[in-house]
This record gives C-alpha cells, structure tokens and sequence, in this order.
C-alpha cells in the first residue's frame, strides 16, 4: 500500500543532496486538502459558475510537443467531467496551442494571439471587425 504521504518522512534523497532541512522535516502530513469543505475545489460544487479559467501559470513549462502537463490534463478533465467551459490563459507559442487544443480546450487567450489594447485600439479593431491573426 502506498505511503500517501501521511507519514512525512522522505524516503528518497540522492546521495550527493546536503542534509538540509526540509518543509517535511517540520510538518506531517505533506498532502494538500483537496477534499475539505473550504478547498477551492469545493467551491465548484458550492458556488454554479459559468465558465473556468486556467492560468497561465499552468502552460509555463510546455516548451516542445512532447512535454507533459499531468496537473492541467487533470484540471481540464475535471472541468470537462462537470461540464464547464474553460479559458486559458497565458498562450505564448503554437507548441502551447498545440497541447491545449489536444486537451480539448476551445477557449484560449494570451500574447499568441495579440498584445493587450487600450481602449482605442480596441475601439479601431471593433471598426475592423476584430478579424483574428492566427
């Protein structure tokens, strides 16, 4: 059976690692509280949003086709599974595009797509009929 992290003991440390103390050296256990009723989770159930964005935070670490993004597979799925639309945010690269879309993501925003406007800019694309550049 798994540890699941109650003990809060790390049982792997390369060899060559310092002895440094650790955040698990001083608090047991190391899970996250997904599951209580406060949890950001939680509040999907709690509050009927309409839609849910993604951050960019999450899309950092895509630099080529073959990354892997385990958390944003999850946080997509979810939100698939309930039926939420999402947004995400913080597109930069085609490579990123690429993986969202795989995921399934209709809604995406970021530098990818154009740079922030200003109130007139936005009023000239409006008159342009806000054609998109990719």
């Amino acid at each position: 059976m798994p540890d699941c992290g109650r003990s809060g003991q790390s049982t792997t440390r390369p060899p060559t690692q310092p002895d440094v103390p650790t955040l698990s050296a001083y608090a047991t256990p190391r899970s996250v509280p997904l599951l209580r009723a406060y949890s950001s989770l939680a509040q999907l159930d709690a509050f009927r949003f309409d839609a849910m964005k993604i951050d960019q935070s999450f899309l950092r670490r895509i630099r080529a086709e073959t990354d892997e993004t385990p958390i944003l597979n999850a946080i997509v799925g979810m939100a698939t599974a309930i039926r939420m639309p999402i947004t995400v945010e913080g597109v930069e690269t085609q490579v990123q595009l690429n993986h969202v879309r795989r995921l399934g993501a209709a809604c995406v925003q970021g530098f990818y797509f154009g740079q922030p406007v200003n109130e007139v800019g936005m009023q000239g694309l409006l008159a342009r009929g806000l054609t998109a550049s990719r």
